[in-house]
C-alpha cells in the first residue's frame, strides 16, 4: 500500500506547529477522564431536570444562538480542513487507503483538527444545559448519544483507530449544518420543516456510513490486516498473512440499498397519495378539462380526474402527509447518490487511474444529487420554479451520468464479467434514454398519462443502474489485483 505524501497539502503555521504527540501521550494516560465527565454529565441531567421542575423556564435565546453559531463555525472549518485531506487521500490513493489511513492523526493539515474534534465532545455536552434550563423535552437518546460519543471518541483518538478520518469528517460536516440550523432557530428565523428532516436523515446516514467504515476496516483480507488492525492482527485473526483469502465487501450493500429504498419509497408515496385521493390511479386513462368537485372530495368507483391529478412522481409527493415522506426519501436518496458517486470515483482511481470520464461521472452524479434534493423538498404546487429547476438539473444530469459510467465500464473492462456488466449498463442506459425522451414528447393533454408512466420507468431504471455498482463495490475490501 502506497504511503500518503501529506507534504503536498498546504497547512497553516499553527497546524504544522501543533504538538500532537504530546497530546496523544496525555490522552493515552488520561482518556479514562471521559468516564468522569460522563458521570458528572449524567448526574447533571437528572439533577438539573429536578431543579427546574418547579421553576420557570429560561429564555436564553441569545446565549443559545451564540453557542450554536460558535460550534457551527468550528465545525465548518473542521469540515473544510479534514474534507480537503480526505479528498486528497481518495483521489491519490483510493478508498482502501482512506479507510486504513492513520496518518490523519499526524498529518500537518489534520493533526490539530483531529485533536480538536476529540476534545470538542466535552464542551458539546453544553447542548443539554440549554435544553434543561429552557425546560424543553429531553429524550434518552440525546444524552445517551452524548455520553457514548465522548467515550468512543477519546478512546479512538488515543489509539489512533483506522477510519478516524471518515468519522471526523462526516461528523464535522453534519454538525456544521446542524448547529447552523440551531443558531438560525435560536435567532428567531423561520426555517422550513424539511431542513430538520434533512438534518435527521444526515445524522442517521452518518451512523450507517460509520458502520460500513468499521465493517470495511475489520473485514480486510489477511495481507492487509496490518494496515487496519495493527501489527498483531495476524495472531488475532489466527490466519497467515501470506495466504490471502477473498472476501466480499459489505460496501456492495450500499448500491443495492439505493434502488430498494428509492423505488419502494416512491411507490409508498404514490400509495399514500392514492389513498388520500390526491392523484388518480395509474390505470386511469380518462381525464377531463375540469370537474365539479376536486378529487379528494369525490366518492365512488368512478372519479373525475383532471391534469392536476396525473400520478407523476412529483405530483404524488406534493400534498401532506405524503409530501413529508417524499422529502425524506429524496433527501436520503440524494445523500446515497453522493456517497456512491464518491466511492465509485475513488474505486476507479484505486484499481486503475483517474481519467476525464471518471471525473465527469463524479461531477454529474453530484449535480444529480443536488437536483434530487430540490425536487423532493420544493413541492411542485408550492415552489414551482425551484421544483422545476431541480427537475431540470436532475433528469439530464442523471442521464449523462449513466452514459458516462457505461462508457467508463467498457474502458476499464478486462474480464468477461466486466464486459457483461458493461453490456447490462448500456442496455439500461438505452432504455432509460427512450423512457426519458417519451416522457418529454408525450407531455400533452391526451398523452400526459403515458408521459407519467414513462417518467416512473425512467426513474426506476436510473435507480437500478446505481444498483449495478455492487459488482465493483463487492471487491472494495478484497485483495489487490
Amino acid at each position: 500500500m502506497a504511503k500518503i505524501n501529506v507534504s503536498e497539502l498546504n497547512a497553516y503555521d499553527f497546524e504544522r506547529g501543533f504538538d500532537e504527540k504530546r497530546v496523544l501521550e496525555w490522552m493515552q494516560e488520561n482518556w479514562t477522564s471521559s468516564f468522569i465527565f460522563s458521570g458528572l454529565y449524567a448526574a447533571f441531567v437528572f439533577a438539573g431536570q429536578h431543579f427546574m421542575r418547579e421553576r420557570p423556564k429560561m429564555n436564553l435565546r441569545r446565549p443559545l444562538a451564540l453557542w450554536s453559531l460558535s460550534l457551527a463555525i468550528f465545525s465548518t472549518i473542521g469540515t473544510l480542513r479534514t474534507g480537503y485531506y480526505m479528498m486528497y487521500v481518495l483521489t491519490t490513493s483510493g478508498f482502501r487507503e482512506s479507510v486504513c489511513d492513520v496518518t490523519f492523526y499526524h498529518a500537518p493539515l489534520t493533526k490539530f483538527w483531529a485533536c480538536a474534534f476529540a476534545f470538542s465532545k466535552a464542551p458539546e455536552l453544553g447542548d443539554t444545559v440549554f435544553i434543561i434550563l429552557r425546560k424543553q423535552r429531553l429524550i434518552f437518546l440525546h444524552w445517551y448519544h452524548h455520553i457514548t460519543v465522548l467515550l468512543y471518541t477519546w478512546f479512538s483518538y488515543k489509539d489512533k483507530v483506522a477510519g478516524g478520518g471518515w468519522f471526523m469528517t462526516m461528523n464535522y460536516f453534519v454538525h456544521s449544518i446542524m448547529y447552523t440550523y440551531y443558531a438560525a432557530r435560536a435567532s428567531g428565523y423561520r426555517i422550513p420543516r424539511f431542513c430538520a428532516m434533512f438534518i435527521t436523515t444526515m445524522q442517521i446516514l452518518q451512523m450507517v456510513m460509520g458502520l460500513a467504515v468499521v465493517a470495511s476496516s475489520r473485514g480486510r483480507p489477511p495481507q492487509h490486516c496490518t494496515d487496519c488492525l495493527g501489527k498483531h492482527a495476524e495472531e488475532a485473526r489466527g490466519t497467515d498473512c501470506q495466504n490471502p483469502v477473498s472476501i466480499m465487501s459489505l460496501w456492495m450493500i450500499l448500491p443495492l440499498s439505493l434502488p430498494v429504498f428509492m423505488i419502494t419509497g416512491i411507490w409508498v408515496v404514490y400509495a399514500m397519495a392514492l389513498y388520500n385521493q390526491h392523484v388518480c390511479p395509474v390505470n386511469n386513462w380518462l381525464y377531463n378539462e375540469s370537474c365539479e368537485e376536486e378529487l379528494h372530495m369525490q366518492r365512488g368507483p368512478v372519479l373525475c380526474c383532471t391534469l392536476e391529478n396525473i400520478p407523476l412522481i412529483s405530483k404524488s409527493g406534493t400534498m401532506p402527509p405524503e409530501s413529508c415522506f417524499f422529502s425524506l426519501v429524496c433527501s436520503t436518496g440524494s445523500f446515497m447518490v453522493l456517497l456512491i458517486g464518491l466511492l465509485r470515483y475513488a474505486h476507479v482511481i484505486e484499481k486503475h487511474q483517474n481519467c476525464i470520464l471518471n471525473t465527469a461521472g463524479l461531477s454529474t452524479g453530484w449535480i444529480c444529487a443536488a437536483g434530487l434534493i430540490m425536487v423532493g423538498n420544493f413541492q411542485v404546487d408550492y415552489a414551482k420554479v425551484l421544483h422545476y429547476v431541480g427537475a431540470g438539473v436532475a433528469f439530464p444530469s442523471s442521464m449523462l451520468f449513466v452514459c458516462l459510467q457505461s462508457a467508463l465500464t467498457y474502458r476499464l473492462a478486462k474480464t468477461q464479467g466486466e464486459y457483461r456488466t458493461g453490456h447490462l449498463r448500456v442496455a439500461m442506459t438505452m432504455l432509460a434514454l427512450v423512457a426519458l425522451v417519451l416522457s418529454i414528447l408525450l407531455d400533452s393533454f391526451v398523452l400526459q398519462h403515458a408521459s407519467a408512466i414513462f417518467e416512473w420507468i425512467y426513474c426506476m431504471l436510473i435507480m437500478l443502474f446505481y444498483g449495478t455498482f455492487a459488482f465493483e463495490f463487492s471487491d472494495i475490501s478484497g485483495t489487490r489485483s
